[in-house]
C-alpha cells in the first residue's frame, strides 16, 4: 500500500501528558514528532496513541516555497487500538484522514460523523475537533497539509460542505496519496513543486467523493447565456438580449448567473473580451486600439481602463512586458 516509503515507526501507548517522558527515551524522534503534531498552545491539545504508527515528518522548505506551494506537514498510518483519540484546536493545518480498516468517529462543528472502511474526512484543524477509535481497532492514514493557496481552496471548495468523503475510486485516491508521499521523501530539487501538484490531484479525488454534491450544476438557461456570449462577444450585447436568451427576467438572470458563475452577465462579458484581447496582444502585432475594437469594446478608452483594472497594467505595457521576455499579470476577480 505504501511500498518504498521510508517511514519511522512507533509502537505502544502514551497520552499527551506522557510525551515528555517518551521524548527522553528517543529525543530525536519524539521531539520532532511533538513539534509537528501539536497545537501551538499545549492546553489546546489532548491525545492518546494506542497501537502501531508509521510516520513521516516535514521536510526542510524555504519560507517562500511554503508560501507558494501546498506542502505536507506530516503523515501517519496508524493501526490504533480502542484507547486512541485526538482532541485538538488552534492547529494551523488541514487534516485528510482516511479509514483503511475498522471504525472511528469524528466530532466536528457540533456534529458526530461515524467512519468506516473506505471513508474519510477533510477538516480545518484550527476549529475544535475530536476523533477516536470506535471499537477494537481503527486503521487510518492522517495527512496534515498547509501552505500555498490551501486556505482559498478549502474555503471555496470544502468549507460549506460536510467533511466526510468516500472516494469514487479508492485505487485512484490511494495512488494519489502514495505519489504525494513519495515526492515528499524525494531529494530532487523539484520535489516541492511535485508535492503541490500531487496534493491537488488528491484534493480533486476528495472533492469527487464528498457526501454532498460538490457543486451545483448551472441550469440550461445560464449555460445558454454563457454560450451566447462566447459566440457573440464582439457584438453590442445588452442585458435585454441575454434575458431573452435565458427566458428569465433581467433581475432573475443577474441573480442566477452570479450564483453559478461568480460574475454578473456584464462582468462575464467583459472578462471574456479581455481574455481574447490578452491572447491577441501576446500573439499578434495588431495595434492595441484595434484589438479593443475587435473584441467588442466601444472605445479605446473603455478598453484601456477595463484592461488596467483587471490586469494592473495597460495593454501597451502588457505587450511590452511580453516582448521583453515577461508575461502579463494574472487578471483579478
Amino acid at each position: 500500500m505504501f511500498e518504498g516509503i521510508p517511514f519511522q515507526i512507533f509502537s505502544g501507548r502514551f497520552a499527551s501528558e506522557d510525551l515528555e517522558q517518551k521524548a527522553l527515551q528517543n529525543p530525536s524522534a519524539y521531539a520532532q514528532f511533538r513539534q509537528e503534531n501539536e497545537a501551538p498552545d499545549p492546553h489546546q491539545e489532548d491525545y492518546q496513541l494506542d497501537g502501531r504508527t508509521w510516520y513521516l515528518l516535514s521536510r526542510p522548505m524555504l519560507p517562500e516555497r511554503k508560501a507558494a506551494f501546498p506542502y505536507i506537514q506530516s503523515f501517519c498510518y496508524m493501526e490504533s487500538g480502542s484507547q486512541y483519540y485526538t482532541r485538538r484546536e488552534g492547529f494551523p493545518s488541514y487534516l485528510i484522514l482516511y479509514t483503511y480498516r475498522g471504525k472511528g468517529i469524528l466530532a466536528y462543528g457540533g456534529t458526530e460523523y461515524p467512519l468506516s472502511e473506505g471513508e474519510g474526512f477533510l477538516i480545518d484543524c484550527r476549529k475544535p475537533h475530536l476523533y477516536h477509535t470506535d471499537g477494537p481497532v481503527w486503521a487510518h492514514g492522517d495527512l496534515h497539509i498547509n501552505g500555498g493557496n490551501l486556505d482559498y481552496l478549502y474555503q471555496s471548495a470544502f468549507a460549506s460542505l460536510p467533511p466526510l468523503f468516500r472516494p469514487a475510486s479508492p485505487d485512484k485516491f490511494q495512488s494519489a496519496l502514495t505519489a504525494a508521499l513519495r515526492a515528499h521523501t524525494d531529494l530532487h530539487t523539484d520535489a516541492d513543486f511535485a508535492v503541490s501538484v500531487l496534493l491537488g490531484d488528491l484534493l480533486l479525488q476528495i472533492r469527487k467523493g464528498l457526501s454532498s454534491p460538490a457543486a451545483p450544476i448551472a441550469p440550461e438557461s445560464i449555460q445558454d447565456v454563457q454560450q451566447y456570449i462566447a459566440r457573440h462577444f464582439t457584438e453590442d450585447i445588452s442585458l435585454d438580449t441575454l434575458s431573452g436568451v435565458a427566458h428569465l427576467s433581467k433581475y432573475h438572470l443577474i441573480r442566477q448567473f452570479q450564483k453559478y458563475t461568480g460574475f454578473t452577465p456584464h462582468e462575464y462579458l467583459v472578462s471574456y473580451r479581455l481574455s481574447q484581447a490578452e491572447f491577441m496582444l501576446q500573439n499578434t502585432d495588431l495595434p492595441a486600439w484595434k484589438i479593443g475594437v475587435l473584441v467588442g469594446f466601444s472605445s479605446e478608452a473603455n478598453f484601456i481602463s477595463s484592461f488596467k483594472r483587471a490586469y494592473g497594467q495597460t495593454p501597451g505595457q502588457a505587450r511590452g512586458a511580453r516582448r521583453a521576455g515577461g508575461t502579463a499579470a494574472n487578471p483579478g476577480p
